[in-house]
């Protein structure tokens, strides 16, 4: 086996004796690509794993994929969730890639511009285009600003913080863009050298009471941004005794999504701890995000015939007759127990299925019930990192997606058929994740001031606060709070771990709360009746949660 250095290298060369290239023995080389494919699994996995193994058994989700797709890009492969679904083995996708079809893609690695950059702007990308389409059609709605809060617990030192919070930005450029007037209609930003932080730390004399504290976090909430002066950003700390500190975190979804949430997150503890023996810490620019923009102006971002195809005779009617303009919409939720989340897990697992994948269909069945609808459209979150943007799993920035997955209810499929086939259609739209819903819905003559869609399915896989801020800095993170308002009237959000909890934020101007309710028992529903519904016709299973 070779050295770690020398891997990339081996697995490429590997390749090329698998194509004919070179003349050693296919079975010998079809080991030794085996051998590398294990080595990348294992560390997707963090666990032994042996070729034979099935992916989904072994717990595999959207996130491990791209693990798995990053690592093998790194080394000239490029394999896509479709391919994981279709071969779910180490064995039986080396035997896949020696075929050659995997060469018949796009060559793998960062796509490349030849933009000069000039003052720093650079290109948007399709999900910001979006969203700054919605904010500045309401500007005075706190739309699309998130917040995370949190109460640390120990001996924390503020100036520490601070300094750990302006390496963070100085360390990420997504941090210091903002959309000036002028760069709008040209769909670009500007990526600043420098900004100055928005950081105030608060220690009165008299402890906040908790009604005060609610107070101050919801005004950082409906505080706007302006979107052309960086950085679209602020922290507030607040001193609640010597051992205790509020930490609100408010930005716009413009710079960051959830995966960079977690990445940050982790890296600040980090440089809090590096800057303890190490106060004069200097880092250096990720220039990542830089590369990702100009790779989104390489990338054919629009495909009309498969739009066409995939959106053919979709009605446009929406689902909701009104849409609320809620600041704060309103949730309902339950939670899967950890022996309610193995079963389900390991029935999934046996239907090779993911849970990101199930309940995406479980949540388009339980709309299509609800709304009485035999064919309709649902929103899906995906992370923006599939296929040639695996290589910025760990970039900072906005990258999400928002696609149409088409959900149509026909008798003749069973519901695990259904499930399936509701997989495949998703891992296809992740290929395609670079298209904007502007141009899909201009492409198919979708009417402008309809939506295509008014819910969407969120997948948060994501590790909690407490564990990647507490294991590094010693801090114990207490009442972890995250507020966003997305602006969709529906919004089913799944947060999975060593539980999997399933909110519904819904706009109640738009959908009555025992609507919203009945919804999401109706995904409630499903999780209890699989997997012995898992043969029956889909038909007869809407029939059985309506």
């Amino acid at each position: 086996m070779p050295s770690n250095c020398d891997k990339e290298q081996f697995l490429s060369e590997l390749l090329g004796e698998l194509r004919g290239e070179a003349t050693a023995s296919s079975t010998d080389v079809l080991s030794g690509l085996e051998a590398m494919l294990l080595d990348i699994w294992c560390e997707s996995f963090a666990r032994p794993v042996q070729s034979d193994d099935n992916y989904f058994a072994l717990g595999g989700d959207s996130l491990k994929s791209i693990r798995i797709s990053a690592r093998a890009k790194r080394a000239g492969l490029s394999i896509a969730m479709q391919d994981i679904i279709n071969y779910p083995t180490v064995r039986a996708l080396a035997k896949h890639l020696a075929t050659g079809t995997e060469g018949e893609r796009p060559p793998a690695g960062p796509l490349t511009s030849t933009r000069n950059i000039q003052d720093g702007i650079y290109p948007s990308t399709a999900a910001q285009e979006g969203m700054l389409y919605h904010c500045l059609a309401a500007p005075h709605a706190s739309l699309y600003v998130s917040q995370f809060s949190c109460v640390l617990v120990g001996a924390l030192d503020p100036a520490r913080f601070e300094s750990a919070l302006r390496l963070l930005i100085r360390r990420h450029p997504a941090l210091r863009t903002a959309f000036a007037e002028d760069l709008r209609a040209r769909h670009c930003q500007r990526l600043h050298d420098e900004v100055a932080l928005d950081y105030q730390y608060d220690s009165p004399v008299v402890a906040a009471q908790a009604e005060q504290l609610q107070t101050l976090v919801r005004n950082e909430r409906e505080r706007p941004f302006d979107l052309a002066t960086p950085p679209l950003l602020r922290i507030r700390l607040v001193r609640l005794s010597a051992d205790r500190h509020l930490w609100v975190w408010t930005q716009h979804h413009l710079v960051a999504d959830g995966r960079s949430q977690e990445l940050m997150i982790a890296e600040l503890a980090d440089l809090y701890c590096r800057l303890g023996p190490q106060p004069d810490l200097q880092v250096d620019e990720d220039h990542s995000y830089r590369d990702l923009l100009l790779a989104t102006e390489s990338v054919h971002r629009y495909e009309p015939r498969f739009w066409s195809e995939y959106l053919a005779h979709a009605e446009p009617v929406a689902l909701l007759e009104t849409r609320g303009d809620d600041a704060v919409p309103v949730e309902v939720s339950f939670e899967l127990s950890q022996a309610q989340l193995q079963r389900l897990t390991a029935a999934l697992a046996d239907a090779q299925v993911t849970m990101a994948s199930a309940f995406s269909a479980w949540f388009a069945l339980a709309l299509a019930v609800t709304f009485e609808r035999r064919d309709l459209l649902v929103g899906l979150v995906t992370s923006g990192r599939h296929g040639e943007r695996a290589c910025y799993a760990n970039t900072v920035g906005n990258l999400i997606s928002t696609l149409p997955l088409r959900a149509t209810l026909n008798r003749g499929r069973t519901l695990k058929q259904w499930m399936r086939a509701t997989q495949r259609c998703i891992a296809d739209l992740q290929s395609h994740e670079h298209a904007s819903l502007p141009d899909i819905k201009r492409g198919i003559g979708w009417p402008a001031e309809l939506a295509l869609f008014d819910a969407i399915y969120v997948h948060e896989n994501h590790a909690t606060t407490d564990q990647l801020f507490s294991a590094r800095t010693g801090l114990r993170v207490e009442d972890t709070r995250f507020h966003i308002n997305e602006g969709y009237p529906l919004i089913l959000v799944c947060e999975q771990g060593a539980r999997a909890r399933l909110t519904l934020r819904f706009q109640s101007q738009a959908c009555p709360q025992p609507l919203a309710q009945a919804l999401l028992s109706r995904v409630a529903r499903l999780c209890d009746i699989w997997p012995g519904a898992a043969s029956l016709d889909l038909l007869e299973v809407a029939q059985q949660i309506k």
